[in-house]
């Protein structure tokens, strides 16, 4: 099954559209579920246009964005998703970090950068098929543990059933097709609510546009393979919510809604490198402003969605005076419309 999809709003509302007529109903451990009869394959035509605007979604812009940029940081502490997400805890098997962290995997987990590798490999080969990105790890750690600790290991099948975050998506496959960077992404399983059409096309669509920067050729399209597309049944507690949110997604496409036509913010706008030490000086002083940044996304967007959230989690403020420099404007729309939700309830 294909669904073509503009950005990720449509492909919301196409996706849950799909899982209502052709779904099958099984049961799970968290409940009955809607499951795809077949493997689904979405394609992003702009996958740069991330932001989901619906209402009844609700998705949580500061927490999308802030823990791409954790991702991209080849981060797996605990701490920094936990503070724009306090649920993000219940993904941790010793309360410190995060086992299956997609960043830490694609820089650090396996001993190398796996992303170093692969922007080298698309510049000097474009025509590759060897640029493979991986998450999965089937030992899970076992062996190199073995190697420097007398300490007992579970066996891999332990740690693999055992472990509350085991990694949803395990690859992703580049090429330079058409002149630009296009992008698969497998998954072994995945929520269409909050894993494929919310928090993993947000991910993945930044890792993209990171990756096609260094390689230096524009983003093309994305791919998000689900082995097992899902969506639980009773997630908005009546029979008509996915329905509704299907609708809900379509009618809020703010990318493509009448006269406000929303743009898509530049991730990169200087080299690789300065990006690289722009986001650790980020991540190590996000309260800090007074920084000078080569790159304008780290000012005009990631500083003033951190000092909002900050502001509301401090009490400080509603936060809308910070969403209100945020240059993104489909971040900002995003940030406004969400904290007016809440000061509203």
């Amino acid at each position: 099954m294909e669904i073509y999809a503009t950005n990720v709003n449509q492909a919301l509302s196409e996706g849950l559209r799909y899982l209502l007529v052709a779904g099958v109903e099984e049961t799970s451990r968290n409940g009955l579920v809607l499951v795809s009869p077949e493997p689904v394959m979405t394609i992003y035509k702009h996958p740069c246009e991330r932001v989901l605007f619906s209402p009844i979604r609700d998705a949580n812009p500061f927490f999308h964005l802030m823990e791409s940029l954790w991702m991209l940081a080849g981060r797996n502490d605990l701490e920094w998703p936990k503070y724009f997400n306090s649920n993000f805890s219940q993904y941790s098997d010793d309360g410190v970090t995060v086992r299956g962290a997609y960043g830490h995997r694609w820089l650090k987990h396996f001993g190398y950068n796996q992303l170093e590798i692969l922007a080298r490999e698309l510049k000097e080969k474009p025509d590759t098929r060897r640029a493979v990105l991986t998450m999965w790890d089937a030992t899970e750690g076992a062996v190199h543990h073995r190697i420097f600790t007398p300490i007992p290991i579970p066996s891999d099948l332990e740690v693999i059933s055992g472990s509350k975050d085991v990694p949803c998506n395990t690859h992703c496959y580049f090429d330079c097709r058409g002149g630009k960077l296009n992008m698969t992404i497998c998954c072994r399983s995945n929520d269409a609510l909050w894993g494929a059409y919310g928090a993993n096309a947000v991910h993945f669509s930044m890792l993209l546009e990171y990756m096609a920067a260094w390689v230096g050729i524009p983003v093309g399209v994305m791919r998000q393979f689900s082995n097992n597309l899902h969506i639980y049944k009773d997630i908005l507690g009546d029979p008509n919510g996915i329905s509704r949110m299907s609708a809900d997604a379509k009618d809020n496409d703010f990318y493509h809604y009448y006269d406000r036509d929303l743009k898509p913010y530049p991730l990169v706008s200087h080299t690789i490198t300065s990006w690289q030490q722009d986001l650790e000086t980020f991540m190590a002083s996000p309260g800090m402003y007074t920084f000078k940044y080569d790159n304008s996304f780290f000012p005009e967007v990631a500083h003033p969605m951190y000092r909002a959230w900050h502001n509301r989690k401090a009490k400080l403020s509603d936060g809308l005076d910070a969403v209100r420099q945020i240059k993104a404007e489909d971040w900002s729309v995003a940030c406004a419309t969400w904290i007016h939700r809440r000061e509203k309830a």
